[in-house]
């Protein structure tokens, strides 16, 4: 029998136990019958490369070839690491806990022999998989944490592992890290926002043909806006679609997501994808979310370990990457007239510079990191968007981020940018080296602390509490952080002249009876100013008079939230609960509307009515019943006398009082109260009937 250097081939005596989810695992449990020492020679090659540098697609599809064919009971280090080099295609081929079962059963194998495994490739793998518990238990536990309902969308939100490197895994680890959070909630009426996760990159790489790809995404995403239980016309604006792309993979998104919430790495996408025209006006402030790409976890470390202090760093400013690109020349915007090949021709012109370092990618990716660690500043030029990676690269590194793209909108807007970065122009790089010469060390060294590893963790902790309060609701504190008073101003008076022209328009509609459009109209008004309580409850009122209660119960619940002291949503939303039958809620809205106003008719009535309608629903039990229904009946009758003696002319009150009375035994006391009702109203053919038939029900007593 051959043994291959890295394999045991001693005799195996752990029992081998059969397992339902991946039993094609648990065959590497026993002797291996041959071994071929060429193969874990080169196994080993590659996990060595894998410490350096990510691993090409080439070489791990041939780590997954092995793992499917290797000799039955082939157990060592080298098979572990063929396992985990394996871990995203047994995720895409066999599914989540497949993929689990192998991960577990090699970092039991990792240390099995001399060849100690390289684990810090594979150090997401349990988070991802669900192995590591979850790190938000404080920032989410608390009672005013915002709530998120999010969707299962299949396919579209699979496979985990292998969607979740490159810049568009912020797709999967936000989705990953909400279905594990506390902030995540499964009732959809207690959910502050909807989260939709597509993994839409990875989903055309893994099932779209070449050729296709805009129209097979447009129509894929389209079915899934379509596919979403509670994207209505007043919740659409709750719902969050995540795109993380230089273009955003929905075509046709304006028409079917705008009013929704954007998180976007860049917010001025590639929509045109014949002119390669950059959309400049399609990130909307106001309600949209600038998030960071996504930087794999094993980079973040490699490039934390290469920080070093200002004065141990070589150069000046450093760039290491494409210099030329077909696209650089073609992608323009509106506004912006440098191109990135215009940029980029000057970054190549300064390679010369004795304090630079300037150059093509520099590979294994571990020397790149140690040259970024080796610069105090970082060029960040525009490349095919006006985003990249390049951004976090350099706060990991620690390397001050100089970014040389006009129209990039950071992450966080609202920190201080200007303390741990520069924004300089991109047609000016003579300009921008100047500026960097003439920067003392202890100012550099000063904004290189800003941007260092701990400050960084602030810096997002700190975002994460300014997002969580006001990033969703149009806070002008956003605004007044990141723009000059006067901007501002000039923001707040637009914003009410649009909210002015928006009010004119729906009441246009209603008058006109034009439903459909009222809606749409509705729904602008609310973009504009979500927090408005008084549009919240015109809506509501108007979706209430055309029998969509549950739209209407909605934001008579979120105009209340904004106006807790108001007896009008209060009363507005017991009307609503009562038609909905759920009469003893409906009875606390009545009840809150009148301890606000203890003189609101319209509470008064409709709470004798729902403490009438809750006695004549109650149990057959005959004694629960008598006692059950006199209480409830008696109190209908009290607030209908209150009623009464607010107006005392109420033919409604006096009827119902008539007929509680009736119920409650005292015939007489009901009699006058209907023969007073009849004389307000003769018209009242209800009431003269009830009246005859107690007269009658009298002269048999």
């Amino acid at each position: 029998m051959k043994c291959c250097r890295s394999c045991s081939c001693a005799p195996v005596r752990r029992e081998v136990r059969a397992a339902p989810v991946c039993q094609w695992v648990r065959r590497y449990a026993q002797l291996a019958l041959a071994c071929e020492p060429e193969t874990w020679d080169y196994v080993q090659y590659l996990d060595e490369v894998a410490a350096v540098n990510p691993l090409p697609r080439e070489g791990r599809e041939l780590l997954y070839d092995i793992f499917k064919t290797a000799p039955a009971g082939t157990q060592c280090a080298g098979m572990a690491a063929v396992m985990l080099h394996s871990l995203a295609y047994v995720d895409r081929d066999q599914g989540e806990s497949a993929a689990l079962e192998v991960y577990k059963e090699a970092v039991k194998l990792s240390g099995s022999d001399a060849w100690r495994v390289n684990l810090s490739w594979h150090d997401s793998a349990p988070k991802l998989l669900g192995l590591d518990p979850p790190a938000d238990a404080a920032m989410c536990g608390r009672r005013t944490s915002l709530r998120f309902f999010v969707y299962d969308t299949g396919i579209y939100s699979k496979p985990v592992l292998l969607c979740a490197s490159g810049m568009e895994g912020s797709e999967v680890l936000l989705h990953r890290w909400l279905l594990r959070s506390a902030c995540r909630t499964l009732d959809a009426h207690a959910a502050d926002f909807f989260y939709v996760p597509f993994y839409s990159f990875c989903f055309q790489n893994l099932n779209i043909q070449p050729g296709k790809e805009t129209e097979e995404l447009d129509r894929h995403n389209v079915a899934l806006v379509k596919s979403l239980e509670h994207f209505d016309v007043y919740r659409r604006r709750q719902h969050i679609f995540h795109f993380a792309h230089e273009f955003w993979d929905f075509p046709s998104w304006e028409a079917h997501v705008a009013r929704s919430k954007i998180f976007a790495v860049e917010a001025n996408p590639l929509m045109d994808v014949i002119q390669y025209r950059h959309c400049t006006s399609c990130f909307d402030e106001r309600k949209d979310v600038v998030v960071p790409g996504h930087t794999d976890l094993w980079a973040m470390r490699r490039l934390r370990e290469q920080s070093r202090p200002a004065e141990h760093r070589r150069f000046l400013f450093c760039f290491h990457g494409a210099l030329r690109h077909e696209l650089y020349e073609k992608t323009h915007a509106e506004g912006f007239n440098v191109s990135a090949a215009e940029t980029r021709r000057q970054i190549r012109a300064l390679a010369s510079e004795p304090d630079a370092s300037i150059g093509p990618h520099i590979t294994p990716l571990l020397d790149y990191y140690q040259r970024v660690g080796d610069c105090r500043f970082c060029l960040v030029p525009k490349g095919v968007g006006f985003t990249n990676g390049r951004l976090f690269e350099a706060f990991f590194a620690g390397c001050i981020p100089v970014i040389l793209s006009d129209a990039m909108l950071v992450p966080f807007g609202f920190l201080p940018w200007h303390e741990f970065s520069l924004k300089l122009p991109m047609g000016d790089l003579a300009g921008a080296v100047a500026r960097l010469r003439s920067l003392p060390l202890a100012k550099v060294q000063d904004m290189q602390d800003r941007c260092g590893l701990m400050s960084f963790a602030a810096f997002l902790a700190k975002s994460w509490r300014r997002w969580r309060n006001s990033a969703f609701h149009s806070d002008f504190d956003v605004f007044l952080l990141t723009c000059d008073a006067n901007r501002a101003s000039l923001a707040a008076q637009e914003q009410n002249m649009s909210l002015n022209n928006q009010k004119q328009e729906f009441r246009k509609y209603v008058a006109a009876h034009d439903m459909q459009q009222a809606l749409v109209a509705y729904s602008h008004a609310l973009e504009w100013d979500e927090n408005s309580a008084a549009i919240c409850d015109e809506f509501g009122q108007f979706l209430l008079a055309h029998g969509q209660l549950a739209g209407a119960e909605y934001l008579f619940t979120r105009a209340l939230s904004l106006d807790p002291q108001n007896a009008q949503y209060s009363y507005q939303q017991g009307v609503v609960l009562q038609q909905q039958k759920q009469l003893k809620q409906a009875v606390q809205s009545f009840t809150a509307a009148l301890q606000q106003n203890p003189r609101f008719i319209g509470a008064l009535f409709n709470l004798g009515v729902v403490h009438r309608e809750l006695g004549r629903n109650l149990g057959s039990c005959l004694t629960a019943f008598i006692l059950s229904v006199l209480g409830d009946t008696l109190r209908a009758a009290e607030q209908f006398k209150r009623l009464l003696q607010i107006n005392a002319e109420d033919p409604c009150a006096l009827v119902m009082l008539g007929e509680c009375q009736a119920e409650m035994g005292d015939f007489e006391s009901a009699v006058r109260s209907l023969e007073d009702a009849v004389r307000m109203d003769p018209e009242n053919r209800s009431a003269q009937k009830d009246l005859l038939a107690l007269r009658q029900k009298l002269t048999r007593i």
